[in-house]
């Protein structure tokens, strides 16, 4: 026994229709000559920046220093971020100085005040 559909609107059978049309039109517009475009299109702008794109192990590598701690963010609203949750940081541990007996910085706030 399946169950029995209602009868289809309309409006629902005219937005269904167009959106089967958009998406064959779209289908159409995938093929191998349009990937192909869109690959040299990303090439091309790949190569007119290389300095500001770090790809593979040598991207990975620049994150971590030898003793692998985080690098130094070059974003100054990271760093002034960063700034930030230090000071909050340190305002929330002294007040509750005295009353926390263990008490270990996370490692991110750890790296740059032992440097």
């Amino acid at each position: 026994m399946g169950v029995e559909r209602a009868e289809e609107s309309r409006q629902v059978g005219k937005v269904r229709r167009k959106i089967e049309k958009q998406i064959k039109k779209e289908k159409e517009q995938i093929n191998k000559d349009s990937l192909k475009q869109t690959k040299l299109v990303i090439e091309k702008w790949l190569n007119r920046q290389p300095d500001r794109i770090e790809t593979g192990a040598e991207a990975s590598n620049k994150k971590f220093n030898e003793n692998k701690n985080p690098e130094e963010p070059k974003s100054l609203y990271v760093q002034d971020l960063l700034k930030k949750l230090k000071e909050e940081y340190t305002r929330e541990a002294a007040g509750l100085r005295g009353r926390v007996t263990a008490h270990e910085s996370p490692d991110f706030l750890k790296a740059k005040d032992e440097s």
